[in-house]
């Protein structure tokens, strides 16, 4: 694998520092200050280097154990991981890094990150890019950015597995995140929705609030839609209570099956005559029922669901109801009962009657009433639109026709004083060829 060669998205960085925070501790706010100065650099400073690092992060009972070694071409360093919680940290440095402090600070910095991760269960043995991916993130974690940032990227040398704008990125939401700090620059952040982000924590001391704001905000467009289901249903229940008084009436002076034998002749002529009397005068009042006046809309507005829904769900245009309720006590019973039909029923639990409509709705008819009714709504503005391009392009005629003549009268006169200034015998010439 090339050196700084893998790259990674903001919100997979953003996946691995939180991986950090559930199974690390709590990184240093300082930044960790190199002890290499002078060059060529000794085991012993590589030793003194690893061991500060080590006490820095927080890594205890470990003693530096580190050499020079020909690595391969593109292998900063190496350390041998095993199970041991205390002990030497074995480590290796490629012998070209001897005069390069920064680099090698950089290197060291890796390798005890993979050991500061082994310890902590972050380790994939079979996983080389995963680790490698880990432990560079980590060391701007635990407060070796600067270094890093420093001795990853030189004339001479590219050091580290991702690519380096991922490092400067890592150090800068570490930064801002964990300890607060406002990013100096934002040009390499590829991902907008991260800078509204990181603007909005830096800019708000209290995260509680933030995070319940966002929260809410983020939260809202369901919330809202969840408030107007509920008032949507208390309006509709508010809507049957003056049908279920004309509901009653209907139940107590029409349809009765008492008025009728076993064999279904009529007993009551009279009473099933006024029966249908009253009906015709209920019908009558009923148009002045908010129910009369919605009804129209309810199929309209089932149409407009059901796009939202997905039409692909009702490939034949219909809807089956799964259940009816009692208007009077709200019992329930599914529609199955009653399937692609009109009928009456008597309620098992508060005994009264009602007429239920088992019917499929026809999605076909209440779009064309939609679209009917849209076109009703539109005419007068249609209209409206019309009649002013229609005055709109007469004034512009009569306004052309009146320039026009303005300006024809303004060549008259233009011409008359032009003539006027002519010679005597060149007006009497004209004159005579005008004849």
């Amino acid at each position: 694998m090339a050196a700084q060669d893998i790259y990674i998205t903001p919100k997979q960085i953003l996946s691995y520092l939180k991986d950090f925070e559930e199974k690390l501790p709590i990184p240093q706010q300082n930044h960790y200050v190199s002890t290499l100065t002078s060059t060529p650099l000794t085991i012993d400073a590589l030793n003194q280097e690893v061991n500060q690092m080590a006490r820095f992060i927080g890594l205890k009972g470990f003693t530096a154990n580190c050499k020079w070694a020909k690595l391969p071409s593109g292998i900063g360093g190496q350390i041998q991981l095993d199970g041991s919680r205390s002990g030497y940290l074995n480590i290796d440095v490629n012998d070209e890094y001897k005069n390069e402090k920064d680099v090698t600070a950089a290197t060291l910095a890796h390798e005890l990150c993979h050991k500061y991760l082994q310890l902590h269960g972050i380790y994939f043995p079979q996983f080389t890019e995963i680790n490698e991916t880990y432990t560079d993130l980590c060391t701007m974690y635990v407060g070796f950015g600067n270094i890093i940032l420093k001795g990853y990227s030189t004339d001479k040398w590219k050091c580290g597995y991702l690519q380096f704008p991922i490092y400067k990125r890592t150090h800068r939401l570490v930064r801002a995140i964990i300890w607060g700090e406002v990013p100096a620059i934002m040009e390499d952040y590829a991902e907008p929705f991260l800078e509204e982000a990181l603007g909005l924590w830096v800019r708000n001391r209290d995260k509680k609030m933030l995070s319940r704001k966002e929260y809410k905000n983020t939260f809202k467009e369901i919330s809202d839609y969840q408030r107007n289901v509920e008032i949507f249903k208390q309006l509709l229940y508010m809507l049957e209570e003056a049908p279920l008084k004309l509901a009653e009436e209907v139940d107590t002076k029409m349809y009765k099956p008492d008025w009728f034998d076993e064999e279904g002749q009529l007993k009551r002529k009279v009473a099933c005559f006024v029966g249908i009397y009253e009906g015709i005068i209920i019908r009558e009042r009923f148009k002045d029922t908010p129910i009369h006046k919605i009804n129209r809309h309810l199929a309209h507005l089932i149409a407009q669901m059901v796009d939202a829904v997905g039409r692909s769900r009702f490939p034949n245009n219909k809807i089956y109801r799964l259940y009816f309720e009692c208007p009077y006590c709200k019992h329930r019973a599914l529609s199955s009962k009653i399937a692609n039909s009109e009928t009456i029923v008597k309620c098992p639990n508060c005994k009264k009657r009602f007429a239920v409509n088992g019917e499929a709705f026809d999605l076909i008819p209440a779009r064309n009433d939609f679209d009917k009714f849209n076109n009703e709504l539109m005419n007068p503005i249609r209209k409206a639109l019309e009649d002013s391009k229609e005055k709109m392009k007469k004034d512009s005629y009569l306004q052309g026709f009146a320039d026009g003549k303005t300006h024809k009268g303004k060549e008259l006169d233009a011409l008359k004083k032009k003539i006027e200034e002519l010679p005597f015998w060149i007006k009497w010439l004209l004159g005579s060829r005008l004849k």
